[in-house]
């Protein structure tokens, strides 16, 4: 599959792809690499909507080399068992616990990205923040104000498919043009059955569900994201002001994508400085990085 991999001047890691049973009897497929016990925190992506985990790849290969790194190829995405039924965000949270728990990991920071985001925030709200190290919120709403406007991109998705995900792929990458793996990315979302599509964007709580998800949780927090959620970016910061707020200016909705080496030094230095340094059970964060929200 030809999907980013990590920039030129670092080897491709070796990345295992591996699979675990639900609680539920679904097969689910993730990717695995990197260092056992290594200097740092277990790092698990959590990929958006219909993408597989390969387009972590770029952090993957980047973090191989210090940390144990896990994707998760979601429920009916991926290489994962297609379920015809329970797609919703919960059902999909409760699969990432059980991910961590089949691992044996307690020491973790969570990367989502889009749908991963609601995921990631529904773990810590359910499930606690025992396992959890830190938070890494990449280009969704938590639920704070502004809300974004609406697109009609559902309504356009359900008229044609095929262009509405050639659509929401486009969106991934403004910076990088790479037709074969647009291509590629393309053809994985498809996969997915339509039924099955939809029924993981339905069933949503209120959105001061993810808020208070978010201001419950109280370890560091990193929320990157591109101007669409620069007015929520800001709100997080005034009402937590030691959280790390990143705005990616030009990057697509994948903006770890296609941004890599930029995305790469942001989560290694939240993970040196704010997640290494903070007290077991603190928001604290890094005193040296509090208040920079970046234009």
């Amino acid at each position: 599959m030809t999907l980013p991999t990590a920039p030129a001047h670092s080897a491709p890691a070796a990345l295992h792809s591996r699979s675990f049973t639900t609680s539920d009897g679904v097969r689910l497929r993730y990717l695995e690499g990197g260092v056992e016990g290594g200097r740092g925190p277990l790092l698990l992506f959590a990929t958006g909507w219909l993408l597989p985990a390969e387009i972590w790849r770029p952090q993957l290969d980047h973090f191989a080399r210090t940390h144990r790194v896990v994707a998760l190829d979601p429920r009916s995405q991926g290489g994962s068992e297609v379920s015809l039924s329970a797609n919703d965000t919960a059902t999909r949270a409760r699969d990432l616990h059980e991910l961590l728990g089949a691992l044996g990991a307690e020491h973790v920071v969570a990367v989502g990205w889009s749908l991963g985001v609601l995921e990631l925030l529904t773990v810590a709200q359910v499930y606690g923040e025992g396992r959890l190290a830190a938070l890494v919120l990449v280009d969704n709403s938590v639920g704070e104000q502004p809300p974004p406007e609406p697109t009609g991109f559902l309504g356009r998705y359900q008229a044609d498919r095929r262009a509405g995900i050639e659509e929401m792929v486009r969106e991934c990458f403004r910076l990088r043009s790479d037709p074969a793996l647009e291509r590629e990315l393309v053809e994985q979302a498809l996969r997915t059955p339509m039924a099955v599509s939809l029924d993981m964007l339905r069933r949503f709580p209120p959105r001061d569900y993810w808020r208070d998800a978010l201001y419950g949780f109280r370890k560091p927090v990193l929320y990157a994201v591109t101007p669409l959620f620069r007015g929520q970016a800001e709100a997080v910061k005034a009402r937590r002001p030691e959280a790390w707020i990143e705005v990616f200016e030009h990057a697509g909705h994948a903006l770890f994508a296609d941004e890599p080496e930029r995305f790469n030094a942001l989560l290694e230095r939240f993970i040196r400085t704010a997640v290494r340094t903070s007290p077991a059970g603190s928001a604290a964060g890094s005193a040296a990085h509090r208040g920079a929200v970046r234009p």
